[in-house]
């Protein structure tokens, strides 16, 4: 789905106007603000690499974005002379990289961007890929000495957002304004001690954040000071880019221990409400499903809802991992069974077009994006609708794919979803999963993995349990304890018609 696309003049004046315009659009999409941060980078490189060194020189320079799935795919046209350099380095992995060694600018823009991928031409248009799932830690850097404010962000730049501040009054309106995952600071600044930035992360977030303190004070009273009011690391002035690297590497690592602490009696507080297991017998069905995450908590969500003579299963797959993910999965939980209970006998495509209006107009939701699948289960099949979740499978005596589509919750404002009819035969099963199987080919709409595949269709003849034990076995194998990505599936199976 589109979301933006413009051409302007081919000048850095209108390569600024371009990166703004798409931001606005972005913003309004109510995307996370790192995302739209990181394709304003993007852009600002792509485009003033093309206005400044393209032979002959481009005359008009174009953006286009579109979500597909969960991603977002930015393409940067231009008119003049290709980019030899990338075009020369398509060929292997690594050196088809059209961002590889040609400057710290653009190995930026690489960061910022999962994949992307040049062609020379008329126009030359570079792509790129941007996961709404991935998202880069933010670290928020507060030093008072611009050299060193600016050496601690280069630092820092290709493994993290950067938010700088040179002020403590600064670092307070960023921590009150933006989601930060690390605070590096020098301890005297001067409009305040940065030593007391724990107790102000304290008051605004609980502490969770963890705090890296740097000085040229080398007195062990300081140092154990800031220890003790809840600094995770104390660095003595001139630190080493590495040492820097390090510290706030682990002090990042510490902090996401204490949250999967923290999510673990969070969940086990909510589990029966989140419960990912359906019925094994439902009207004229069968069921068998799995699921496992990321980090302890998780934002998978399967819920049974009974309608009359048929059944509602909703799918809910919310961006991120751990506590937060899991907190927004219990919110989703609490609207979709309140609208499930107050709209009545509305179908597949009627109740998500709800779900989505809830989604857009409640400003709680900004920060939860989820893909959203709604399946209805009749007697003659079901009825889907999707908000860019993984299209289902349908085995029977062939394997076909179905074709809803739509674009994620809390993206776009609402229009109605469309619902796909699926006639289903006895002994007819249709598979429902997360993209959590394969984080980079299930999320851009392609089939599961082969070892998904191979254990879903080798099982045809097998009762359905034992298929979803087989299933289970198998991806807990593939994905390891550890998955890059929460994950979650549902095999449901046409029993006889009575």
């Amino acid at each position: 789905m589109n979301v933006f696309e413009t051409e302007r003049p081919a000048t850095l004046a209108d390569g600024s106007w371009l990166r703004r315009a798409m931001a606005r659009r972005l913003q309004d999409l109510r995307l996370p603000v790192e995302i739209v941060d990181d394709l304003q980078l993007v852009v600002s490189e792509i485009v003033a690499n093309a206005v400044l060194h393209g032979s002959p020189a481009p005359r008009t320079l174009g953006v286009r974005v579109d979500i597909e799935g969960v991603d977002l795919v930015v393409a940067i046209t231009d008119d003049g002379g290709p980019f030899c350099e990338s075009e020369r380095r398509i060929g292997s992995e690594r050196a088809s990289d059209p961002l590889a060694a040609t400057g710290r600018g653009l190995a930026l823009a690489r960061a910022a961007l999962d994949r992307n991928a040049y062609q020379g031409g008329v126009p030359n248009r570079f792509t790129g890929w941007r996961s709404l799932r991935r998202r880069r830690a933010t670290a928020l850097v507060v030093e008072d000495t611009p050299a060193l404010l600016e050496a601690y962000t280069e630092t820092l730049q290709r493994d993290y957002r950067v938010i700088a501040s040179s002020s403590m009054e600064e670092a307070k309106s960023a921590l009150r304004e933006q989601t930060i995952d690390v605070v590096l600071a020098d301890v005297h600044l001067g409009d305040g001690l940065g030593v007391a930035l724990p107790d102000e992360i304290a008051a605004l977030d609980g502490g969770a954040l963890p705090v890296v303190l740097i000085s040229s004070d080398t007195s062990t009273a300081t140092r154990d000071s800031a220890l003790r009011l809840g600094a995770e690391f104390y660095l003595s002035k001139p630190v080493r880019p590495q040492a820097l690297r390090d510290a706030v590497a682990l002090a990042l690592s510490r902090a996401t221990v204490r949250d999967a602490r923290l999510a673990r009696r969070f969940a086990r507080h909510v589990d029966g409400f989140l419960t990912g297991r359906l019925p094994e017998r439902m009207n004229g069905y069968r069921a068998a499903s799995a699921g496992g995450t990321a980090e302890a908590g998780g934002g998978d969500l399967v819920l049974h809802l009974p309608m009359g003579d048929g059944d509602r299963i909703v799918l809910v797959d919310v961006m991120g991992h751990g506590v937060a993910a899991r907190a927004w999965a219990v919110a989703y939980a609490a609207i979709v069974r309140t609208l499930h209970h107050c709209l009545g006998a509305i179908d597949a495509g009627a109740f998500l077009t709800e779900l989505a209006r809830v989604a857009w107009t409640d400003p709680t939701l900004e920060r939860a994006l989820a893909t959203v699948l709604v399946v209805d289960l009749d007697a003659h099949g079901a009825l889907v609708a999707s908000a860019g979740h993984p299209p289902p499978l349908v085995v029977g005596a062939a394997v076909r794919r179905t074709t809803v589509v739509n674009v994620l919750l809390g993206v776009l404002p609402p229009e109605p979803h469309e619902a796909e009819r699926i006639d289903l035969e006895p002994g007819d099963r249709l598979a429902l999963f997360t993209d959590g199987l394969d984080p980079a080919d299930v999320a851009a709409g392609g089939d599961p993995p082969p070892w998904f595949m191979s254990a879903l269709l080798g099982g045809r003849a097998d009762p359905l349990a034992l298929v979803g034990e087989t299933l289970r076995q198998a991806t807990e194998t593939a994905l390891g304890p550890r998955p890059a990505d929460d994950w979650t599936f549902v095999i449901v199976e046409k029993g006889e018609t009575p």
